[in-house]
């Protein structure tokens, strides 16, 4: 068996990890959802629960204002599964409409095995809840760096490259700005991103109100996950004064944020993203080497304009820019201010990275 240079740690996007349920909920408000269950099941992706109002209801967060975070409901527990598991778990249905392309970094697996990787050793999946935002996240980030430590450590002292997809390349960048400078050199190799989401997307103003819209629509509880809002444009890439909603009486900017989410009839939105805030205000440098992978060229949501008095909650007209079709090319490009390995495609689709293997194969074998 070969023996690989650098053990790897993988951090997952939005829909990247399995999540497992168990209820023992008797206030289920629908008559034709579960309310017990006596031990974990496949919640995402379970693709018969998928798009029903069973599956809105077990995924739908409620917001503390004591304690300012958001969980489930009483009497439903939602795990992920395989902490310190499977690489990039075969989640997704081939045929299942929307994350299809997903698969193309599930592939990837198959070339890291033949260069002798083997999971749950030298090949790590650190999964987590997606629909949690960082301040949920805090033990989740304790965990990551006892795994990384691990790693290291059951890899013979050989440093740790971290496999960062999509949303998680936010996670995992705030996860490192809050380790010291000698941690990170001690048992950090590189950051790989795959379709890196580095600062929010003009979309997550719809979602943060609507749910998912843009490849996910089956997720109408979207807009009460903290992950959504710490998805909202960042403003030292995208400023303060750019316009990303219109409506009929007003613009909305980053400026007036409360009024959005206060005029769409969603104030705890606002509540949300103020504890989001200080992780979107951070845009320092992570403090390792990176190596950015992502596509362009797609038409990707810039602004969103609503007329005729369809705001909050009818279909707006969308304004295209530039990204990968889900993720701004702005925020795409975002570690661009700190690391000149930056590795772009033109007319790929979010997450799809097959012409991205030599090169990713190049940087695992570097000394």
């Amino acid at each position: 068996m070969a023996i690989v240079k650098y053990p790897i740690v993988s951090i997952p996007g939005t829909v990247g990890s399995v999540l497992l349920a168990k209820l023992n909920n008797p206030h289920v408000p629908n008559v034709k959802c579960i309310s017990n269950t006596g031990n974990y099941f496949t919640l995402f992706l379970n693709t018969s629960l998928f798009n029903t109002e069973c599956f809105e209801e077990y995924t739908t967060l409620k917001y503390d204002k004591k304690t300012r975070l958001s969980h489930s409901p009483e009497g439903i527990d939602i795990i992920a599964r395989d902490f310190n598991g499977s690489f990039f778990s075969p989640v997704f249905n081939k045929n299942f409409t929307g994350v299809s392309n997903f698969y193309e970094i599930a592939n990837i697996s198959k070339m890291l095995f033949k260069m002798g990787y083997v999971e749950k050793h030298s090949l790590i999946q650190a999964s987590y809840d997606f629909r949690l935002g960082p301040r949920e996240l805090k033990s989740y980030f304790i965990k990551l760096k006892y795994l990384i430590e691990q790693t290291y450590t059951t890899n013979k002292k050989k440093k740790v490259i971290l496999f960062v997809v999509s949303h998680g390349t936010m996670m995992t960048a705030i996860f490192l700005r809050q380790q010291s400078s000698k941690w990170k050199k001690k048992y950090i190799r590189c950051m790989i991103t795959i379709s890196g989401s580095w600062a929010g997307s003009p979309g997550s103003w719809y979602t943060t109100v609507n749910g998912f819209p843009y490849g996910y629509s089956a997720i109408k509880s979207g807009y009460t996950f903290p992950s959504n809002f710490a998805e909202l444009p960042y403003p030292a890439v995208f400023g303060y004064d750019r316009v990303f909603v219109t409506t009929d009486n007003k613009n909305y900017t980053l400026r007036n944020i409360k009024e959005y989410y206060n005029d769409a009839g969603y104030p705890t939105g606002y509540e949300i993203y103020k504890n989001m805030y200080p992780y979107i205000n951070d845009y320092t440098d992570p403090g390792v080497e990176i190596h950015a992978f992502y596509s362009s060229g797609i038409p990707t949501v810039s602004k969103l304009i609503y007329t005729n008095g369809t705001f909050p909650h009818g279909a707006p007209n969308v304004i295209y820019g530039d990204g990968d079709g889900l993720v701004a090319e702005e925020s795409l490009r975002g570690s661009a201010r700190w690391s000149k390995y930056q590795y772009v495609k033109e007319g790929n689709y979010h997450g799809n990275i097959s012409s991205f293997e030599p090169f990713i194969m190049e940087i695992l074998e570097k000394d």
